[in-house]
């Protein structure tokens, strides 16, 4: 695959609010190579032009034009890439955890097992831009039959109706991934 050539000399600048504060409204990256990852292919020298936080374009840095009162970053030699999504963790909401994922590139996460409280609290600090963080999925406490022990990160089923009441509280607490599973290993 051709990305995989490259990551031997990656720069992640996609986690722009971590590492140069708020996105501001206009902000224009030049001399960046943009990894498509549908393709493998690698656009060099591209300009990528943002408003807010939304891409608005991606283009030949020639054919670019920066917006009046754009921040401007030169990226040379740098690559661009789609933000990651690491589909199972278990972040326990940790502040410095969340914070580490998103410097690493990860944008989104979907945690598979944790006290939903404290996973909804670290989502609403994110959100509310008060904690740099991935987007955060929910999926609650791990569902799990006997012997297991029951925690706050486990409830034990034990028949079919407290099947039904547990998928009914996790329904009621709101979390993004009512039947997330994961085989055992």
């Amino acid at each position: 695959m051709r990305v995989l050539t490259v990551c031997h000399s990656f720069l992640v600048i996609l986690v722009l609010r971590c590492s140069l504060g708020q996105t501001p409204s206009n902000l224009v990256i030049v001399h960046v190579n943009v990894v498509d990852v549908r393709t493998g292919s690698v656009e060099s020298d591209a300009t990528v032009v943002i408003s807010g936080s939304k891409i608005k374009a991606v283009l030949s840095a020639k054919a670019a034009t920066a917006a009046t009162g754009a921040r401007i970053v030169n990226a040379h030699g740098s690559f661009l890439i789609p933000g990651l999504w690491d589909m199972h963790v278990h972040s326990e909401g940790d502040r410095d955890v969340l914070r580490l994922m998103l410097a690493s590139g990860i944008t989104g996460i979907r945690d598979m097992g944790g006290e939903v409280h404290k996973l909804a609290e670290a989502r609403r600090h994110i959100e509310a831009e008060e904690w740099d963080g991935p987007r955060l999925l929910i999926a609650g406490p791990m569902l799990e039959g006997p012997p297991s022990e029951s925690d706050d990160d486990t409830w034990i089923i034990r028949t079919p109706e407290e099947a039904q009441r547990a998928v009914a509280s996790l329904a009621a607490l709101h979390v993004d991934c009512r039947f997330c599973s994961s085989p055992r290993e």
